[in-house]
């Protein structure tokens, strides 16, 4: 979907620092719509207007399906000698990034309960970025608070070196293991 933004049809705010007027915001919103047509999502009865009125329903099934478009294209990116990856090059590529920064943690599959702590994934960073994650703050996960904090910096670690994050602490504690899976994935798009 890069590149599918002509910025000229966009209304920027005014330079006064104003609202946008509820005409212009609405062109903007009926543009996205469009946008996303013309990229082939299912958008039946939504109008630039559920956004601005705040339709939840309407604007999550778009927000989903930017969501799944951006991952099936971060997954799809990957290669390993010009074959796409599977979910096992994944996670092997995720235990070989753990080990590298020196940690002994490791995991069997994106289902494995241990993954609810957080810690693999700091650990996977950790191998990315050695030394980028403050081990002073990362607690052992005994705890649904503890285990949300690491999830949180995990995730707040991912986004700063640059990974699109489609996640929240909370399927990282329940182990919602499409959504690690993608994580990862974004995290191993980073590499290159």
């Amino acid at each position: 979907m890069p590149g599918s933004v002509d910025w000229r049809h966009i209304n920027k705010r005014p330079t006064n620092g104003g609202e946008l007027s509820r005409f212009k915001a609405l062109e903007n919103t009926n543009y996205c719509v469009a946008i996303g047509q013309a990229n082939r999502f299912s958008l039946v009865g939504i109008e630039g207007s559920d956004i601005i009125d705040g339709n939840k329903v309407l604007t999550l099934g778009l927000v989903w399906q930017l969501m799944r478009r951006n991952i099936n294209n971060t997954l799809s990116s990957l290669s390993i000698n010009g074959r796409e990856v599977s979910d096992m090059d994944i996670l092997k590529w995720a235990n070989t990034m753990a080990a590298k920064g020196g940690k002994s943690s490791g995991i069997r599959s994106f289902k494995d309960p241990s993954l609810s702590t957080g810690v693999f994934l700091l650990d996977v960073l950790n191998g990315i970025k050695p030394g980028y994650v403050d081990y002073d703050i990362v607690t052992p996960g005994n705890t649904d608070e503890d285990k949300y904090a690491n999830a949180r910096l995990a995730i707040s670690i991912a986004r700063k070196l640059g990974a699109l994050i489609w996640l929240v602490p909370e399927d990282i504690n329940e182990v919602r293991s499409r959504l690690i899976l993608t994580f990862v994935g974004s995290l191993m798009s980073l590499r290159e």
